[in-house]
């Protein structure tokens, strides 16, 4: 993902429509009585030409989730976290 893990957390905290629990780089996302695990990895900086840009290693774990559910909640994930450009 495009962000700092401070800057993730900032996002994280401010909005209000995903249930969460934090865990350090752990963050655990409820959806219909069931948990998602999602895995804050390592920050780097992604550099093209001038630009650097922040890179955050995000992993899901949706092993309980039906693929309809995992659908819904990647719809909301995104756009809470989704940056767009134009």
């Amino acid at each position: 993902m495009g962000f700092t893990r401070d800057e993730f957390i900032r996002l994280l905290t401010k909005q209000s429509t995903l249930k969460y629990k934090r865990e350090g780089n752990l963050i655990y996302f409820y959806v219909a009585n069931k948990s998602v695990e999602l895995k804050l990895g390592k920050e780097t900086v992604r550099t093209i030409a001038s630009l650097s840009l922040p890179r955050l290693s995000v992993d899901f774990n949706f092993s309980t989730l039906t693929e309809l559910e995992q659908k819904q909640l990647m719809k909301q994930f995104m756009l809470k976290f989704n940056r767009g450009g134009g």
